[in-house]
């Protein structure tokens, strides 16, 4: 049974180079596209477009749907079923490879025990100090929120 899923993507629970994961996270994906005939360049630039097109969300569509009609435009079509199975293959095989890039961090335990105790969430404490009290957590980074937080 899963009790959380934290997505860390600012180096909060992982030490992190996010350059150096964004050059192995791209030579990756584009090499998988590339052996089977697309041009690594374009690819990179559609990934880029789409990423973009989901961090300017107004809301009205799933990151999902925005991130394919960016990849499209920038493409100049969307990907065909060969390409699309190339994705996931790379997300379900070849992205954990990029996992070395990471390093535990020391602290991040102390985190997790403050979110999750006796499979309860009971709030997020930052790195300032400050203590947020939930029943309820949702994890993400302002990259993909546009820079807004959101509160309900």
């Amino acid at each position: 049974m899963i009790k959380a899923v934290l997505f860390d993507l600012d180096g909060t629970l992982l030490q992190m180079d996010n350059d150096e994961f964004i050059k192995q996270y791209f030579k990756g994906l584009t090499a998988k596209l590339v052996k089977n005939g697309a041009d690594g360049n374009k690819v990179a630039a559609a990934v880029w477009h789409g990423t973009e097109l989901m961090a300017k969300s107004d809301g009205s569509r799933m990151n999902k749907e925005n991130f394919w009609l960016g990849f499209a435009e920038a493409y100049g079509r969307s990907p065909n079923e060969k390409e699309s199975a190339l994705f996931d293959e790379f997300y379900e095989k070849d992205f954990d490879e990029i996992k070395e890039i990471s390093a535990y961090n020391e602290g991040a335990r102390e985190v997790i025990d403050i979110l999750i105790d006796d499979a309860k969430t009971h709030g997020v404490l930052l790195k300032t100090g400050a203590m947020y009290e939930a029943k309820a957590v949702i994890l993400a980074t302002g990259t993909f929120l546009a820079g807004k937080i959101f509160i309900g």
